[in-house]
């Protein structure tokens, strides 16, 4: 990370807190994350000629969202935890204007990272401080990007998926984990009063990382955090929201097809909706699947986007599809990008219930969206709309199986076709 990233304090909290007022607002909008349904047209619209045009413009503002981790943890400076892990009302509220302030500032002001041993990164957890952890690896470059800030040279390469801003004696350091080499990394970055004031005003829970309760872990993913007072998580009821006329008519406004416009015709493969320069094709055995093609090239194309650029080209579709739809005891995240070569991108994103990531089928996506030169030119979604029921399912206590685990595991809600989910613990390997 380089010296140029040293601007001004009062230039760097402009920007961030613009920031973070347009991602707010645009989250509240799209519940894309768990937030709420938009209800206006004029914000359909204003998706709408997305679609068409594959416009940029503003797109900066909206990128906050989609940094916001699955596992948010504030420290006290007497190195007590409070962590927000399965209720996602409760990750909303500790992520927007509170703890994305936080990184924000870290990821903008960060100097050149240096390698540090375990053990700085394990006390470094117990300083006043607030962590992250994603669900899967994101560059550096992308999380960068998503803030408003840059990196250059081979920093952006690096695969973090757990971060944490320490304020160690008056000052603020930036901490990642490598998980591509297994390496700790810290950064000096910009002092600021923000982690000592929230820490302050959240008190604590009854949340440990899985490191705390032992040493015999051997794996990085002892970090994960646990939840002590968890007992019980909820068992959900599934729906294909495709399958009322009312949603798929808002799908097809939101993609570019008015009711007035609407033109349609079936075949073998399903029944095809046609648009201006692409079409939107519904199965014959309706499962909440929906597949978007264009059938012709964006005269706006735009060649050269970064990773986080393509992701947030791809996200403003989920959040007037899938995200509208999922119900409001559910959110999507962004799950992984692959580059296909020649300005062409393939972008996934899941399910989240109750804190635990939703497994479709046999190893599928919630959507998978290619973004080539710029535009989305394909689609393919998976409608689903989740609800808590009152009944809770009984597991094994999360301190068991991080024990048996190392601490490499993660709740699941296998979704198969049924109407309702179960969740269960699911070890992660590699």
């Amino acid at each position: 990370m380089n010296n140029h990233k040293k601007l001004s304090g009062i230039i760097t909290n402009i920007v961030i807190v613009l920031l973070v007022v347009s991602a707010v607002f645009f989250g509240w909008k799209s519940r894309l994350f768990g937030n709420a349904s938009a209800q206006t047209n004029d914000i359909f619209n204003f998706f709408g000629s997305l679609v068409v045009g594959n416009e940029n413009a503003g797109q900066a503002a909206t990128q906050t969202a989609a940094s916001k981790p699955l596992c948010i943890v504030v420290t006290n400076a007497e190195g007590e935890h409070f962590g927000v892990k399965y209720n996602m009302d409760e990750i909303n509220a500790l992520y927007y204007g509170k703890t994305d302030l936080i990184f924000g500032e870290a990821l903008g002001s960060a100097l050149t990272a240096e390698k540090v041993t375990e053990a700085e990164w394990r006390d470094a957890l117990l300083f006043c401080g607030v962590y992250f952890e994603y669900i899967t690896p994101v560059k550096l470059s992308v999380l960068d990007g998503w803030y408003g800030s840059e990196i250059s040279g081979d920093w952006g390469e690096f695969s973090v998926r757990r971060l944490c801003v320490a304020t160690e004696e008056g000052k603020n350091r930036l901490y990642f984990l490598d998980e591509d080499s297994g390496d700790f990394y810290a950064a000096d970055a910009a002092e600021s009063n923000r982690i000592a004031v929230l820490a302050e005003s959240v008190g604590i829970n009854s949340t440990v990382f899985a490191s705390e309760m032992s040493g015999d872990y051997k794996s990085p993913d002892c970090y994960t955090l646990l939840k002590l007072d968890v007992t019980g998580y909820p068992v959900v009821e599934v729906k294909n929201p495709l399958a009322y006329d009312a949603v798929l008519s808002d799908v097809l406004l939101n993609l570019g097809i008015s009711e007035q416009e609407k033109s349609s015709y079936t075949d073998g493969e399903g029944i095809h909706y046609v648009g201006v320069g692409f079409t939107i094709t519904i199965p014959l055995s309706p499962d909440g699947t929906l597949i978007y093609r264009r059938t012709e090239t964006s005269s706006d194309a735009v060649v050269g986007l970064d990773e986080s650029e393509v992701i947030e080209t791809a996200r403003r579709f989920i959040a007037v599809t899938i995200a509208e739809s999922c119900g409001s005891d559910a959110a999507v995240y962004f799950d992984s990008i692959k580059n296909n070569g020649t300005d062409s991108y393939q972008v996934y994103f899941n399910y989240v219930v109750a804190g635990g990531v939703v497994r479709l089928g046999s190893g599928g996506y919630a959507a998978s969206v290619t973004v080539s030169n710029g535009g989305v030119t394909d689609m393919k979604l998976y409608f689903r709309s989740y609800a808590d029921t009152s009944e809770m399912a009984q597991l094994l206590p999360e301190i068991l199986v991080a024990a048996a685990s190392d601490g490499a595991f993660k709740l699941c809600y296998p979704d198969n076709g049924v109407s309702r989910m179960e969740p269960v613990w699911v070890g992660e390997v590699g």
